[in-house]
Protein backbone atom coordinates (compact mmCIF):
# COMPACT_ATOMS: atom_id res chain seq x y z
CA UNK A 1 0.00 0.00 0.00
CA UNK A 2 2.86 2.38 0.60
CA UNK A 3 3.91 2.14 -3.07
CA UNK A 4 0.57 3.55 -4.25
CA UNK A 5 0.79 6.49 -1.84
CA UNK A 6 4.38 7.24 -2.93
CA UNK A 7 3.52 7.32 -6.62
CA UNK A 8 0.37 9.44 -6.30
CA UNK A 9 2.24 12.79 -5.80
CA UNK A 10 4.63 11.95 -8.66
CA UNK A 11 1.74 11.20 -11.02
CA UNK A 12 -0.02 14.39 -9.93
CA UNK A 13 3.13 16.45 -10.66
CA UNK A 14 3.50 14.82 -14.10
CA UNK A 15 -0.13 15.60 -14.93
CA UNK A 16 0.31 19.25 -13.83
CA UNK A 17 3.45 19.63 -15.97
CA UNK A 18 1.66 18.21 -19.04
CA UNK A 19 -1.30 20.58 -18.48
CA UNK A 20 1.09 23.56 -18.11
CA UNK A 21 2.90 22.70 -21.36
CA UNK A 22 -0.41 22.31 -23.17
CA UNK A 23 -1.65 25.65 -21.76
CA UNK A 24 1.49 27.47 -22.92
CA UNK A 25 1.20 26.05 -26.45
CA UNK A 26 -2.48 27.05 -26.69
CA UNK A 27 -1.65 30.56 -25.41
CA UNK A 28 1.15 30.99 -27.97
CA UNK A 29 -1.16 29.91 -30.81
CA UNK A 30 -3.80 32.47 -29.80
CA UNK A 31 -1.20 35.23 -29.24
CA UNK A 32 1.23 35.14 -32.18
CA UNK A 33 3.04 38.27 -31.02
CA UNK A 34 4.41 36.37 -28.04
CA UNK A 35 7.84 35.10 -29.05
CA UNK A 36 10.30 32.92 -27.31
CA UNK A 37 13.78 33.54 -28.68
CA UNK A 38 15.99 30.64 -27.85
CA UNK A 39 19.17 30.98 -29.86
CA UNK A 40 20.46 27.75 -31.29
CA UNK A 41 24.10 28.15 -32.18
CA UNK A 42 24.13 24.82 -34.02
CA UNK A 43 21.77 25.98 -36.75
CA UNK A 44 22.84 28.48 -39.44
CA UNK A 45 20.81 31.69 -39.78
CA UNK A 46 19.36 32.44 -43.22
CA UNK A 47 18.78 36.15 -43.75
CA UNK A 48 16.54 37.56 -46.46
CA UNK A 49 18.08 39.06 -49.58
CA UNK A 50 16.89 42.56 -48.63
CA UNK A 51 19.26 45.43 -49.28
CA UNK A 52 19.43 48.90 -47.81
CA UNK A 53 20.58 51.77 -50.01
CA UNK A 54 23.04 53.97 -48.17
CA UNK A 55 23.25 57.76 -48.60
CA UNK A 56 26.45 57.38 -50.61
CA UNK A 57 24.63 55.16 -53.12
CA UNK A 58 26.14 51.87 -51.96
CA UNK A 59 24.00 48.98 -50.75
CA UNK A 60 24.38 46.82 -47.65
CA UNK A 61 22.71 43.51 -46.84
CA UNK A 62 21.55 41.79 -43.70
CA UNK A 63 24.03 39.98 -41.48
CA UNK A 64 24.57 38.46 -38.06
CA UNK A 65 22.38 36.25 -35.90
CA UNK A 66 19.52 38.81 -35.88
CA UNK A 67 19.75 39.52 -39.63
CA UNK A 68 20.33 43.22 -39.03
CA UNK A 69 21.45 45.45 -41.87
CA UNK A 70 25.17 46.02 -42.00
CA UNK A 71 26.18 49.58 -41.17
CA UNK A 72 26.36 52.05 -44.03
CA UNK A 73 29.73 53.66 -44.58
CA UNK A 74 30.06 56.54 -42.12
CA UNK A 75 29.07 59.68 -43.98
CA UNK A 76 31.22 62.52 -42.93
CA UNK A 77 30.77 65.72 -44.85
CA UNK A 78 31.25 64.70 -48.47
CA UNK A 79 30.96 67.09 -51.38
CA UNK A 80 30.50 66.52 -55.06
CA UNK A 81 31.14 68.82 -57.97
CA UNK A 82 27.41 69.33 -58.46
CA UNK A 83 27.08 71.26 -55.19
CA UNK A 84 25.60 68.33 -53.28
CA UNK A 85 26.97 67.60 -49.81
CA UNK A 86 26.07 64.79 -47.41
CA UNK A 87 26.36 65.45 -43.68
CA UNK A 88 25.43 63.44 -40.59
CA UNK A 89 24.54 64.49 -37.07
CA UNK A 90 23.07 63.09 -33.87
CA UNK A 91 20.51 64.73 -31.58
CA UNK A 92 21.80 68.17 -30.48
CA UNK A 93 24.87 67.83 -32.72
CA UNK A 94 25.40 70.55 -35.31
CA UNK A 95 26.19 69.59 -38.92
CA UNK A 96 27.65 72.29 -41.14
CA UNK A 97 27.81 72.88 -44.88
CA UNK A 98 29.57 76.16 -45.56
CA UNK A 99 27.56 78.77 -43.68
CA UNK A 100 24.48 76.52 -43.37
CA UNK A 101 23.91 74.56 -40.13
CA UNK A 102 21.37 71.87 -39.26
CA UNK A 103 20.97 70.54 -35.69
CA UNK A 104 18.59 67.61 -35.02
CA UNK A 105 16.54 68.40 -31.89
CA UNK A 106 14.07 65.53 -31.39
CA UNK A 107 12.44 62.56 -33.06
CA UNK A 108 8.73 63.29 -33.47
CA UNK A 109 7.85 59.92 -34.98
CA UNK A 110 9.69 56.72 -35.81
CA UNK A 111 7.27 54.32 -37.42
CA UNK A 112 9.85 52.38 -39.45
CA UNK A 113 9.30 48.66 -39.76
CA UNK A 114 11.58 46.73 -37.38
CA UNK A 115 14.18 44.67 -39.20
CA UNK A 116 12.97 41.44 -37.61
CA UNK A 117 9.29 41.90 -38.57
CA UNK A 118 7.48 41.75 -41.91
CA UNK A 119 5.40 44.89 -42.43
CA UNK A 120 2.96 46.05 -45.07
CA UNK A 121 4.41 49.58 -45.01
CA UNK A 122 8.01 50.66 -44.43
CA UNK A 123 7.05 53.53 -42.12
CA UNK A 124 8.90 56.80 -41.73
CA UNK A 125 10.79 59.08 -39.38
CA UNK A 126 9.81 62.67 -38.58
CA UNK A 127 12.52 64.83 -37.09
CA UNK A 128 12.43 68.33 -35.63
CA UNK A 129 15.62 70.26 -36.34
CA UNK A 130 16.98 73.76 -36.09
CA UNK A 131 18.44 75.26 -39.25
CA UNK A 132 20.63 78.33 -39.53
CA UNK A 133 20.86 79.79 -43.01
CA UNK A 134 23.76 81.63 -44.58
CA UNK A 135 21.85 84.88 -44.02
CA UNK A 136 21.93 84.16 -40.28
CA UNK A 137 18.24 83.30 -39.97
CA UNK A 138 17.36 80.60 -37.46
CA UNK A 139 14.30 78.42 -37.90
CA UNK A 140 12.92 75.23 -36.43
CA UNK A 141 11.52 72.88 -39.07
CA UNK A 142 10.38 69.28 -39.38
CA UNK A 143 12.06 66.80 -41.71
CA UNK A 144 10.38 63.60 -42.91
CA UNK A 145 12.43 60.68 -44.18
CA UNK A 146 11.57 59.88 -47.79
CA UNK A 147 10.21 63.27 -48.88
CA UNK A 148 11.83 64.94 -51.87
CA UNK A 149 12.77 68.24 -50.21
CA UNK A 150 12.27 69.03 -46.55
CA UNK A 151 13.76 72.52 -46.39
CA UNK A 152 14.42 75.02 -49.18
CA UNK A 153 15.89 78.47 -48.50
CA UNK A 154 16.16 79.38 -52.16
CA UNK A 155 19.95 79.01 -51.91
CA UNK A 156 20.04 75.59 -50.22
CA UNK A 157 17.77 72.52 -50.39
CA UNK A 158 18.05 70.06 -47.51
CA UNK A 159 16.64 66.53 -47.42
CA UNK A 160 16.73 63.89 -44.67
CA UNK A 161 18.05 60.82 -46.51
CA UNK A 162 18.80 58.23 -43.81
CA UNK A 163 18.22 57.46 -40.15
CA UNK A 164 20.12 54.84 -38.20
CA UNK A 165 20.10 52.54 -36.36
CA UNK A 166 17.35 50.40 -37.81
CA UNK A 167 14.62 49.53 -35.30
CA UNK A 168 14.33 46.07 -33.74
CA UNK A 169 11.00 44.78 -32.41
CA UNK A 170 10.66 45.26 -28.67
CA UNK A 171 13.76 47.46 -28.38
CA UNK A 172 13.50 51.21 -27.97
CA UNK A 173 16.06 53.39 -29.71
CA UNK A 174 17.55 55.90 -27.31
CA UNK A 175 17.60 59.47 -28.59
CA UNK A 176 21.39 59.58 -28.14
CA UNK A 177 21.93 56.66 -30.53
CA UNK A 178 20.10 58.13 -33.53
CA UNK A 179 22.23 59.30 -36.48
CA UNK A 180 20.60 61.44 -39.18
CA UNK A 181 22.01 61.90 -42.67
CA UNK A 182 21.11 64.98 -44.71
CA UNK A 183 21.71 65.80 -48.37
CA UNK A 184 22.38 69.50 -48.84
CA UNK A 185 22.19 70.88 -52.39
CA UNK A 186 23.63 74.35 -52.89
CA UNK A 187 21.96 76.19 -55.76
Amino acid sequence: MQNKNTFAPVILIIILVVIAIWGISVYKEKNPTVRVNIPNTNEPVACTMDARICPDGSAVGRQGPNCEFAACPAPTSTSTSSGTTTVAASINQKAQVGTFFVTPLSVLEDSRCPIDVQCIQAGTVRLRAQVVTSAGGTRTTDFTLGTAVSFDTGAVMVTLTDVSPAPVAGQEIGSGTYKFTFRVVTK
